[in-house]
């Protein structure tokens, strides 16, 4: 017999235990359609197709062929029509990692520094040698004199002091001042102080006020007070030598005169340098 060919299409099948029959359709080569049989399976070992009560048997009751599998109706799954393959998945291409700039941590808020507070000696100093700049040459005395009072054992001060009130005009006074500096610092002639650094932008007040002192001593000519006092703006002027005649013609008129010590004293300390 011819080798056939079996294209089965599972319908149905009933039972599990054998024999287990299922309608197959049977379609030998060059045969076209056969028919529909029933198909007996009998154990494990091999299989047996009859065709039975199909009218295209071809004369025979029973046709033997070889079918691959038989699976039971309860077995099978529901099949569907082919659908095209799914896309396939993205391959699995690594991803650099966002590296994000690290955020600018800001700086700790620092809390200012307060100021220094600020020494009232000091205060009084500075505001006096503005009010001289200023030509208020009377507040500078009242500054002047606060500052010795909070601190009578600071010289400069003193120096200021007696600018001031020859500004003013009050010599005697301003001799007081100058001896009283000189006492805390007895080498203030060797300093390097001057006057017309005071005056600022008012410097023109100056020559002024030298003015009037070569006035009070044309007046008053044998006035030791007033001759130390004209020596002492000439000294710090930059003329030294200059000075020089007005302290020892004052020093020599206050000789044997009680109570002139100081003045002497300071006439001779400035000789000496």
């Amino acid at each position: 017999m011819r080798r056939c060919w079996l294209l089965l299409l599972v319908v149905g099948f009933a039972g599990a235990a054998p024999p287990a029959q299922g309608q197959i359709l049977v379609a030998p080569p060059g045969y076209g359609y056969s028919g529909f049989g029933y198909a007996r399976y009998r154990g494990y070992g091999g299989m047996r197709v009859e065709l039975l009560g199909s009218p295209y048997t071809m004369g025979t009751s029973s046709t033997r062929i070889t079918i691959v599998t038989l699976v039971p109706v309860a077995r099978v799954r529901q099949f569907s029509l082919p659908q095209d393959d799914p896309p396939g998945e993205l391959p699995d291409i690594p991803v650099p990692r966002i590296r994000r700039e690290p955020k600018e941590v800001p700086p700790p808020e620092v809390e200012p520094k307060k100021p220094a507070p600020i020494d009232e000696h000091t205060r009084q100093v500075r505001l006096g040698k503005e009010a001289f700049e200023a030509e208020e040459y009377g507040r500078a005395v009242q500054r002047f004199r606060e500052a010795n009072r909070l601190r009578p054992e600071e010289a400069p001060p003193y120096f200021l002091l007696a600018q001031s009130l020859i500004a003013t005009g009050k010599y005697h006074e301003a001799l007081d001042a100058i001896l009283a500096g000189m006492v805390r610092n007895p080498d203030w002639p060797a300093a390097e102080f001057r006057p017309i650094d005071l005056y600022g932008g008012a410097v023109a007040e100056y020559p002024e006020h030298l003015l009037r002192l070569d006035e009070a001593l044309k007046k008053h000519p044998g006035d030791a007070v007033l001759l130390f006092l004209n020596g002492y703006q000439v000294w710090f002027a930059g003329r030294r030598d200059a000075a020089r005649p007005s302290f020892r013609e004052a020093r020599d008129r206050l000789a044997g005169k009680p109570g002139v010590e100081a003045l002497r004293a300071a006439c001779e300390r400035f000789l000496k340098e």
